[in-house]
């Protein structure tokens, strides 16, 4: 997509919505959060929007942890009980 393409209203709460999480990781302070979304907000094209973005990691990139980094004593990785009921899956033994 070009950069001078349109931005969409979605598309500038996508930009929001990962202004919000980089501030909530403590990527972003308060000021910068509050200058970055009016700029998101005002945004017109997605190279507007990239640039509001700009040195974020992509979305839900800090949520990921390599493969074994769950928690303590977790061989699975995972931090859920084991045989707890999670997003509708089936317990097991």
């Amino acid at each position: 997509m070009s950069d001078e393409t349109f931005a969409s209203d979605a598309e500038r709460e996508l930009a929001v919505g990962r202004l919000r999480e980089a501030s909530a990781e403590g990527r972003l302070t308060l000021e910068e959060l509050s200058a970055r979304t009016d700029a998101a907000y005002a945004a017109r094209t997605h190279g507007e929007l990239v640039q509001v973005t700009a040195g974020l990691p992509a979305l839900g990139a800090a949520r990921r942890r390599p493969r074994g980094a769950g928690a303590a004593g977790s061989p699975s990785g995972s931090s859920r009980p084991r045989g707890s009921i999670c997003a509708g899956r089936v317990p097991t033994a």
